[in-house]
């Protein structure tokens, strides 16, 4: 796995440095330690991650160069988990946190919403290749245009 998605900083922009510190403070030295940070962040990306699977296929892409609305919807991710395992330090409602960030990607499976194109490259349309066939095994292959030419008016 290529975690993480986002980074101590981030979190840090999210929800403040001081909540950070204070629930990812294990030994209580005043700073954020490493084993709570890991834990954070491996389960708010396989969350992510096991909403975006379906529609992403393998997620290389998005492993590689994460884009910023995978960023933030994992940022959301672990803010509602650290809201629900340190209820002292944060004080928001952890329910209301997960359904929203449940919407967001919803909206990123299906498509209501796109990630930001990796690769510098858009991807070609899913019908390109596509047969256009008539539906009729007597006549499989679909007429000549009647309005095809210099002077036509379209398909209708």
């Amino acid at each position: 796995m290529a975690y993480p998605f986002w980074v101590e900083a981030d979190l840090a922009a999210q929800i403040g440095q001081e909540t950070v510190d204070q629930i990812l403070d294990d030994d209580s030295d005043g700073d954020a330690d490493a084993a709570p940070l890991a834990w954070l962040q491996e389960r708010s990306c396989n969350f992510v991650e096991t909403w975006l699977r379906p529609n992403q296929g393998e997620l290389t892409a998005i492993r590689a160069t994460t884009p910023t609305a995978v960023k933030r919807v994992a940022l959301d991710a672990a803010e509602w988990m650290a809201a629900r395992r340190w209820p002292d330090y944060i004080n928001a409602n952890w329910m209301q946190l997960k359904a929203d960030n449940i919407e967001e990607l919803k909206n990123l499976r299906e498509a209501m919403t796109r990630l930001d194109v990796v690769t510098g490259v858009a991807t070609a349309p899913h019908n390109v290749g596509g047969l256009v066939a008539s539906g009729d095994p007597d006549y499989p292959t679909l007429p000549d245009l009647v309005f095809n030419g210099q002077f036509s008016l379209g398909d209708f």
